[in-house]
């Protein structure tokens, strides 16, 4: 062999050796590659799914949300209902007369008039009285 076929050799196994380097690398590459779309995939599903979560958490707050205010509601009408049946807490304390919203019928037991005013009781349907306090406070005790 000559000199310039083992040049051309050494060149060729050069050149050789480089492009094989050259392949290792770039598998390592789409190797890489292909890791990072499958985290990539991993994490958009995760994103979709904790959107999906959060969308649902959403509705059902929302939900709570008009159930509280709903009820909330309930509790205003009733408390005001209560209030015109009962009187105010202010007339209980006080000691003022009870004036019925609706007339009482004359043809319940004790028969008392439709436009009779009750005076206010000082013990409630539990038991306890409503009174001052030694310090003057309304209480119920």
């Amino acid at each position: 062999m000559c000199e310039g076929e083992i040049r051309e050799k050494l060149e060729f196994e050069r050149t050789n050796s480089r492009y094989k380097a050259e392949r290792r690398r770039a598998s390592e590459l789409e190797e890489e590659l292909n890791t990072a779309s499958s985290k990539c995939r991993e994490l958009s599903r995760q994103l979709l799914d904790a959107n999906e979560v959060n969308d649902a958490l959403t509705r059902e707050i929302n939900g709570l949300r008009a159930r509280a205010a709903m009820a909330s509601d309930r509790r205003l009408m009733s408390s005001s209902r209560d209030m015109r049946r009962f009187g105010s807490s202010n007339s209980l304390s006080r000691g003022e007369d009870f004036v019925p919203v609706f007339p009482r019928n004359t043809s319940s037991v004790g028969g008392s008039d439709a436009g009779e005013a009750r005076p206010s009781s000082r013990t409630t349907p539990g038991g306890s009285t409503y009174g001052q306090s030694e310090d003057g406070d309304s209480t119920k005790t």
